[in-house]
């Protein structure tokens, strides 16, 4: 095969089972990810420095920052408060409760840099809401309701440039190896009011049309007594943290590591509202196993060749027409979609851009656009592991695995069938296809 001319056997069989076996859960997702990294060393297809390069990750230590600052909301009662004015202010129905929590994540999408931080942030919000809203542990509502958030703080992102890592790798890659600069004003143009706009209103149409269907009023919102000490410490620390992931142009400090800070502070001994029994007892390792394993997963696709092997293969064999522009861009985006399954969403730019001159000669398709297609692609996720924000926010907050998929191939199918050829109609109007 094509394929094997950029990537060995092994390294295909063991990608390719690990893909398999967290798109269906057949096994724990940290027990996938051990595996992948035994098989990955022992049969010497990745070296450990490579296969073991999400525990050095940043993206890990914001899982970790998360897992700890989520404990401490949940340890105090400032989530609880956060929670009831959120409920205050919002529509009262489900409908309502569900795109005020959707636009809250991505307002924040346009202060803070981190995907990830967003995530972290309006997972607990939704959780509480949830339980404020009496909606059942494991119900599909519930599901539902927590994912919408989280995804409408990870997915409209696409559309703000300096919002997430995928398209800062998009941008960087596109200058340095074709002479494109992509402007914060002309991006967002490009791709807000489809990718952006557009996923937002699929995001909402999805969570309503999966979700159980009862419309759900807010309860009465209880008066709660003054903050204790810990509330005020634990808002102190969120604050900071806030800022300084909105001000990171600035100091220069990566999210990751302010995240860590606000994490130890939650931590220290006389100031923290955790100790050490909670550390022990009380946090999750499973989520940062199986984050280490995707990041994992996108470097050995990447050093071993096979993402781009799997990028020439579909390139090869796809069956673009000379002439056909709607069909061929519809094309590509279906195979953006499938490289980003093996190479994961951080993975897909890193991947395919350098690809992005041959697609382009294949396709008869500009090479902006083969370039500004990414972000169809690594916007439309299918299944959790894709993301990491979405590994942590899910297993945390407890959404069940089949309405996770539910809700991602729901929202995968609107892309592909709606956002996909209206974005194909917006770029005509403006230009960046003839």
């Amino acid at each position: 095969m094509a394929l094997f001319q950029y990537a060995s056997p092994a390294a295909t069989l063991l990608c390719g089972a690990a893909v398999l076996l967290w798109a269906t859960a057949l096994l724990p997702e940290y027990q996938t990810a051990l595996l992948f990294f035994l098989f990955a060393v022992a049969l010497g297809i990745a070296s450990p420095d490579v296969a073991f390069s999400g525990f050095t990750s940043p993206a890990l230590w914001l899982v970790f920052s998360g897992l700890v600052v989520g404990l401490a909301i949940r340890r105090t009662s400032l989530g609880e408060r956060f929670s009831r004015a959120f409920l205050d202010l919002a529509p009262t129905s489900y409908f309502g409760i569900m795109t005020a929590l959707v636009l809250l994540g991505f307002a924040l999408s346009f202060f803070m840099p981190s995907s990830m931080g967003r995530v972290v942030m309006i997972v607990p919000i939704a959780v509480l809401v949830a339980d404020q809203l009496g909606m059942a542990q494991g119900s599909r509502s519930r599901g539902v309701l927590i994912a919408t958030a989280a995804l409408g703080a990870y997915l409209p992102s696409a559309s703000i440039l300096p919002a997430n890592i995928p398209n800062l790798i998009l941008a960087s890659g596109a200058e340095s190896l074709y002479g494109i600069t992509f402007r914060y004003a002309d991006y967002f143009v490009a791709t807000f009011p489809t990718i952006g706009f557009g996923k937002l209103a699929l995001i909402v149409a999805t969570g309503l049309l999966l979700s159980s269907g009862a419309v759900r009023v807010r309860p009465r919102i209880e008066p709660m007594g003054p903050m204790q000490a810990d509330e005020k410490k634990l808002a102190m620390i969120l604050i900071a943290t806030v800022v300084l992931w909105a001000t990171d142009a600035v100091h220069g400090i990566n999210p990751a590591w302010i995240g860590l800070a606000a994490a130890i502070a939650c931590l220290l001994p006389g100031f923290g509202m955790l100790n050490e029994k909670s550390f022990n007892h009380e946090l999750s390792w499973a989520p940062l196993i199986h984050t280490a394993g995707i990041i994992g997963l996108g470097a050995v696709v990447a050093s071993s060749g096979l993402g781009e092997g799997l990028g020439r293969s579909l390139t090869d064999i796809a069956p673009f027409a000379t002439g056909h522009s709607f069909w061929n861009f519809m094309l590509l985006v279906v195979i953006l979609t499938i490289i980003c399954l093996m190479t994961t969403t951080p993975g897909l730019p890193a991947v395919a851009t350098p690809l992005a001159g041959t697609i382009a000669e294949a396709s008869g398709l500009p090479l902006q656009t083969v370039l500004l297609a990414q972000a169809l692609a690594f916007s439309t996720i299918i299944f959790p592991y894709q993301g990491a924000p979405l590994v942590f926010a899910f297993y945390v907050a407890g959404v069940p695995f089949r309405t996770a998929v539910q809700v991602l191939i729901t929202i995968t199918a609107g892309s592909i069938l709606i956002i996909a050829p209206l974005t194909y109609l917006w770029w005509r109007v403006i230009g960046i296809l003839p």
